[in-house]
């Protein structure tokens, strides 16, 4: 399982990304306390890297609180 965390666009670009890390390690944590076995869980903190496209009708407010999320990525073994 990868987790991806993500922040917004707005302020110091090495804040945000160590921002999204934390955000994607700390979901790493209640990932690996809540699944059975042995599930390899990778966090990785992007930032503000890779944002969504803003919609017409969004407020930048709103679009700067969209864009700070988590993505959870199941990837197959080999």
């Amino acid at each position: 399982i990868q987790v991806i965390g993500h922040t917004g666009t707005l302020g110091d670009s090495a804040a945000n990304e160590a921002l999204s890390l934390e955000r994607a390690q700390s979901a790493q944590a209640e990932l690996e306390a809540l699944l059975p076995g042995d599930w390899p869980i990778l966090a990785t903190g992007f930032g503000a890297k890779a944002p969504l496209p803003q919609l017409a009708e969004e407020s930048d407010r709103a679009y700067q609180r969209r864009l700070s999320r988590l993505e959870f990525v199941l990837v197959e073994k080999d």
